[in-house]
Order: structure tokens, then sequence, then C-alpha cells
């Protein structure tokens, strides 16, 4: 067989004396929180007191080195049985856990650095686990012992070189991909998974080579425990992500993965970094991305390794660099910034490379004609914000720019997923849970953790200050009304629910600041807020009218001193900023009822939401149908993210008139809600008239619809031939908002009153 000997250099390494600097590296690479075994000391023992005992230390490794013996006490081991469940009647519902000293987890550590560093060298390609740049794994076969695993993956390494040696003979077959790459066994130290031709001599000489290798080794294959599993490796769904989750939040606060206990904190400030005040609990898509993305980059930097062998064999690819792509890189996108230059490019699949003319030491995106002068200048504008590079004869490589040795760690995608996705923008407590008191001392992890839920348990008693509002109107109980709540910390998503469907009206928001107002003239950056919607039954992804009620509470209170505020919400950054009131319609007799509290309006930036064409012949039958109406001048449908059934009649009588019915609303397409809208005479105030119903959320019929109107504004815009809009919703208790939509932006603005009706305090 073919072995792969130690060369002068790993002897060498293997061999020498154990100086003081790598002995404190092996203590300080330890985990602190490793149970300690017979000695009763654990590792931040060692490292608080390394000072005094480096001496000791340094002695007890010499005399390993010179004596090639561990001493007996050092080597003592406790055995613990481990409940694998409540009520344990008999062996097999025990676990059995190696507790080792720590001055041997220490001597073990060291020995198994030494080790590992030879492995890539001396053992087949075959063995996937323990081997530097191959899988990762934890544990070995001793618990807490570093050096076990290395020991079974030399150990492994005979029946890894005796396979190989048995195929190169031909004395077993094994499974080829595209005739290019022949395997035979992957190895993960001591479980092997095993391909050969179903033969009967290949099946033979398989079972003389295991009586070898039980033989040499003195191991024993348990053939009945020979079984395949699946391994995931692919994108999970969001509700596996959810699932996940779901178990973890019922366990952090109830102690069981079913359990109802009430969730004190939102999940999203459990999962924030311990030093922004969080658990520090990660989360799964996260984790899945990141490791799903380790795969591309192990990919592009481990040429030799097995698995890429395969997969090259199968895809019939390879990397040759030249990354990366020109004109649709995520970090530079330039198909965005320059649209029309890209159009006109005639190369727009090329890479960096292909796109750097060297003659000419400059930028060539190879337009398909010559440029006007208009395009030339935007191509000097866009050249300008490139930077000059130096090309030479080798391939491009990978870099992760997230580190700053330009390697990927899964630690550093984690936390640019988030950042991503805006995890970063969650508030943070206004009460500093103190992480350097906590996290960063020596407290054991599990007290820190109490703690910190003590502290959440603490703030999330506080009573809860809101308001209701009535917002798109100047009068009160008129227009739509919207509970406002003022919460210091995030809360429980059950919590946010059960307190919605207490208030019973049809939305209510939480806010939560994230930061004051900052710097000052053009540099000044408004106060920006959390802002979370919910309907009696869910929570929503946009609404109109609690921004405006929240919007209103903010500046009518004196809670900010600034005449714009920003909201961080599931649809983005949206703003809501004071204007004032040019011109006032009134649209009710308001004598006897209560007038609003200022004379500015409240202006909301929006984003512009783009209807589609119904193309289903059934379901524009089955709408017809469910509405009962004469007639019906035209069906559209909202894009995915909101989905909502915008049906145009014929008149703003016809809207007036409209009488719904609610069971059979519900049975139409889509999951949101229905906007019912007419244009209005030339001789009205009024451009168009609507009425939104969304019984799946939990509103029959919504009063006054801000959200709505950002799609209402698409479409009246392109039938009426304007941006500006005076929109009436004809509900009973009616409102007005006045509408802008700014094509070039895709924005809607909508401009509206608000009146405080009602305060309180929440007390549970």
């Amino acid at each position: 067989m073919e072995w792969n000997p130690l060369n002068d250099i790993h002897q060498s390494n293997l061999c020498k004396t154990f100086d003081e600097a790598k002995i404190k590296k092996t203590i300080w690479s330890l985990s602190n929180d490793k149970a300690p075994g017979p000695d009763g000391f654990p590792i931040p023992f060692y490292k608080t007191h390394w000072h005094i005992l480096k001496k000791d230390l340094i002695e007890v490794f010499k005399e390993f080195h010179d004596n090639c013996v561990i001493n007996k006490c050092v080597n003592n081991t406790y055995i613990a049985l481990i409940g694998k469940k409540n009520l344990c009647s008999k062996p097999t519902d025990f676990k059995p856990i190696s507790l080792t000293t720590s001055l041997y987890k220490i001597m073990a550590k060291a020995l198994a650095n030494r080790i590992k560093e030879t492995l890539p060298d001396t053992v087949a390609k075959n063995q996937m686990a323990f081997v530097k740049g191959r899988i990762k794994a934890q544990k070995g076969i001793r618990q807490g012992d570093p050096i076990s695993p290395f020991i079974f993956v030399l150990a492994m390494d005979y029946l890894s070189r005796l396979l190989n040696h048995l195929e190169k003979r031909q004395a077993i077959k094994g499974a080829k991909i595209n005739n290019s790459c022949s395997i035979t066994h992957l190895l993960f130290a001591y479980d092997i998974l095993i391909f050969v031709e179903d033969d009967d001599v290949s099946i033979q000489n398989l079972q003389t080579a295991l009586v070898l290798f039980e033989l040499a080794s003195g191991l024993n294959i348990n053939l009945l425990k020979s079984t395949i599993s699946p391994l995931s490796i692919f994108k999970a769904p969001n509700q596996i992500y959810k699932d996940i989750e779901k178990i973890w939040r019922n366990f952090l606060w109830g102690g069981t993965t079913n359990s109802n206990n009430p969730h004190l904190i939102n999940w999203g400030i459990c999962t924030l970094p311990k030093d922004k005040d969080g658990l520090g609990i990660t989360r799964v898509k996260a984790s899945n991305f990141a490791l799903l993305t380790k795969w591309l980059w192990r990919y592009h930097r481990e040429p030799e390794v097995l698995w890429k062998s395969i997969i090259d064999a199968k895809y019939s690819k390879t990397f040759t660099g030249g990354i990366p792509d020109f004109g649709k890189t995520n970090s530079i996108s330039l198909n965005q910034k320059a649209p029309r230059l890209y159009a006109l490019s005639s190369c727009k699949e090329a890479v960096v490379k292909e796109v750097w003319d060297p003659g000419i030491n400059d930028w060539n995106f190879k337009p398909r004609r010559p440029l006007n002068e208009r395009e030339s200048n935007a191509w000097q504008l866009l050249k300008n914000s490139l930077p000059t590079i130096t090309q030479n004869s080798t391939d491009d490589r990978l870099v992760w720019n997230e580190e700053s040795n330009d390697t990927y760690t899964t630690r550093s995608a984690k936390k640019a997923f988030l950042e991503e996705a805006q995890h970063s923008q969650l508030p943070q407590s206004t009460q500093s849970l103190g992480y350097k008191n906590l996290w960063g001392s020596t407290m054991p992890p599990k007290s820190a953790t109490i703690l910190t839920l003590l502290t959440f348990f603490t703030m999330a008693s506080k009573p809860v200050k809101y308001f209701v509002v009535d917002a798109f109107t100047d009068s009160a109980f008129k227009g739509n009304p919207a509970a406002v709540c003022l919460l210091e910390n995030e809360r429980d998503e059950k919590w946010l629910q059960d307190l919605a469907a207490e208030f019973n009206i049809s939305e209510t928001c939480y806010l939560i600041r994230i930061n004051d107002e900052e710097g000052t003239g053009d540099s000044l950056k408004p106060p920006m807020f959390s802002l979370r919607w919910f309907t009696t039954v869910a929570e929503v992804k946009l609404c109109g009218h609690a921004t405006l009620a929240a919007a209103h509470i903010l500046f009518s209170t004196g809670l900010v001193n600034s005449n714009m505020i920003e909201f961080s919400t599931r649809s983005g950054i949206l703003t809501a900023k004071k204007v004032p009131d040019v011109k006032q319609l009134e649209f009710s007799n308001v004598h006897n009822n209560g007038k609003s509290q200022d004379s500015c309006f409240i202006e909301l930036d929006f984003p512009a939401i783009r209807t589609l064409e119904l193309n289903s012949a059934a379901d524009v039958s089955l709408i017809s149908k469910v509405l009962n109406v004469a007639s019906i001048v035209d069906i559209k449908m909202c894009n995915v993210d909101f989905s909502d059934l915008l049906v145009v009649l014929p008149s703003e009588k016809d809207v007036v008139d409209f009488q719904p019915n609610i069971d059979e609303i519900r049975k139409l397409p889509g999951n949101g809600g229905v906007i019912i809208t007419g244009a209005s005479p030339a001789e009205s105030k009024f451009d168009f008239y609507s009425r939104y119903f969304c019984p799946n959320f939990g509103i029959n019929e919504d009063p006054v619809t801000g959200s709505a109107h950002c799609a209402l504004a698409v479409y009246w815009a392109k039938k009426l031939g304007k941006s500006d809009f005076v929109a009436y919703m004809a509900s009973p208790r009616s409102g007005v908002l006045y509408v802008h939509l700014d094509e070039q932006k895709q924005r809607v603005l909508l401009r509206g009153k608000a009146i405080t009706t009602m305060e309180g305090v929440v007390l549970v």
C-alpha cells in the first residue's frame, strides 16, 4: 500500500520540547466553560493564576517529554452517567460522559495541536473529519479529550489506504462520475461510507478488507448500524427557520420545547449580540446562509480536496478566475448605477479582467455603437468612480472583506447577513444591561444568562403609556382610530398581538426610540423609531393611518423636537414630517365634535405599490360574483408583498352604495384585502372615492386606509394623467387624504391630519 511518511520537518516539530509560549497559547485556546474533572480546577483557574503556575506547568511538560509518560493522577477520569430522559430505568437510558482533569486537557490539547499539523500531508484525502481544511468537528471519542479524535483518524487511515490499494489493483470497483473521477469510500472519523459495484468479486474482496482491518486494529465493525442518512446541505425554507426558532423560544422562557409561558422580550432582542444587550442567540437563517456560503468559499480556495473533484467531475466545471461579474457584482451594481450604459454594452456577462483594457490602461465596456455626447459624459463619470487596476497573468482570487485577513469565517458571514437584513436596527434597551459586567467577566455563562433574563423581566413589567388617535380627519370619532403604544424595550410577539386584540380597533402600533436627533445644519439626522403595526389578528407589513397616528403623538406630545421623524419598519425606512396647512377642506359637520390639535398636516413618505393584470378568467368571474355589482371597469392585483385586489367601479356613487358580503369576500384570491374605487365627477372636490375590506386580517371594513393609496395613486395617475390627488374614503366614519405620486422615485406622499381622543396606561 502507498503511505505518506512524515518528513523531517514534521518529525522535528512532533519531538521538540514544549516552550512557555506554546503552553500558554494552548491554555488560552481552551474554553472557560469546560467542566473540571477529578482535580476540580477549571480552565479559568490556570488562566487567572498563570503567573504563579507557569513554572510548575513547564516542569510537568518537561517530565512528560523526557519520560514519554503522563502521570496516572493527571490522566484520572470521572465517568458520569447523564440521563437521556425522565425516570431512567435501564443502562441505555443514560449517556456516559468522561470528565478528565484540566491539566490533562492542556497536555492533550498541546499534543493534538502538533499532530493535526501533520495530518493534511499524511492522511488520505478520503478522510473528511478532524483534518485541517476538511470538515470541522467538535467532539472526540473521550468527552473533553482533544487528542482522541486524531488517534482514530490515524487508525482509520489504514482502512482507507487498504481500499484505495484494492481499487488500484481492480479488486474492487468504486463509483465513477462522468468517467473522470472514481470514489470508493468517504471517512468521517471512524464512520465510513463505501461505494462499490454490486458484483460478487467486489463484495467478497470488500468483506476480506474489513476482516483484515479488524485483525490489524482490534476494532469490530458493527454491520447492524450500517445505515444511510441524508445530509441537509440546502437552503432551508423560511418555515423551517421559524419552526426551529419557535422551539428555542419556548425552551428559553419555559424550560421545555412546547411551553406556553409568556415570552417577555421580543425574539429579535434575544438574538442581538451580547455587547448590544442581547443574549447572542444565533438566527437559524443566518447560520444556514453562512454555512452554505462557506462551501462556495472552500470550492474556490481548496483546489485539491476530494469533494471538489467530485463536483467538477459531475458538473464539468472548473474555476479559472476572472471574478467578479463586472456588471452585476453586489458591491458595485454598475448595471443599476448606469442602466443605459449597461444596455449598450456588448459584453454584459463580462468579468472584470475582460472589461479592463491593458493596452490603453483604462476601462472599456465595449459599446455596440459610438456613444453620443450625453452617454460619453455618463461613461466618464462612471469611470471616475472606478479604481485603476493592475492586471497580471495570475487568476483572480476570492477575498472576504469582512475579515482583516480576507479569509471567510462563518462568524463574520452571520454578522454581515444580519446587518444586511437590518437586524442591527432593532432597538436596543434604553437601560443598559452592563455587557462588561455580565458577559465580559469570569461569571459562568449560565449566571450571566439568568441575570440578563431577570433584567429583561424587570423592564418588561413596566407600565406602557398608550394613546388612541383618529387619523386622516380633524374631527373626533371620524377617520380611522389607531392605538399608539410607547415602549421602552421590545416586547414578546404574543403580548403585542394580545394587546392589539384587547384594543379591538383596526390597528395598534408600537413605537420604540432607536436614536435621537443627531448633527446640525444640512447634516441633521432626524430621530428614528422602530414601528410595528398589528390588527386584532396579525402583524401587517405596511399601515398608513397608524403611522400618521404615531407621528401625530410624537409631534403633539413633544417627544421629538424635530419637524421630521424616521420609522424603521418591515417596509424599510419611512418618514413623517410636518407641513403647513395651505388649504383647508371641510368634509363634515364638526361643530359638536373635537378639533385637531394643530393647523399642520403630517406628510408620510411611503413606497409606491405596482399593480398587475389579473389574467385568470376564473378569478375575474369569482370576483364579479362575490362583489355582486352591476358593472366592473377594471380588476388589478397588487404586487406579491401586499396582494390586495383593486376593483374599479363605474363611479363614486357605486362605491358609496356598495354592500359587502364579508363571508364571501374571504373566499377571494390572495391573502390580502379588496380595494373598491371609482372616479369622482368633474364638479367634485375629490378625484376618486375608495373603500377597503380586509376580513382575513380581522378588519371587515377599514374606515380610512393610507397604504391602499400607495396602489391607488399609481392606478389613477395613469387613468387621470396627473400626480396629485384629493382622495375620499367613503366608509361610515369617512376620511380625506392628499396624495402625491413621485413616479421617478416610486414613492407616494400621503398627507392628512389626526386628533387624540384617549390616553392611558397598560398595566400588564
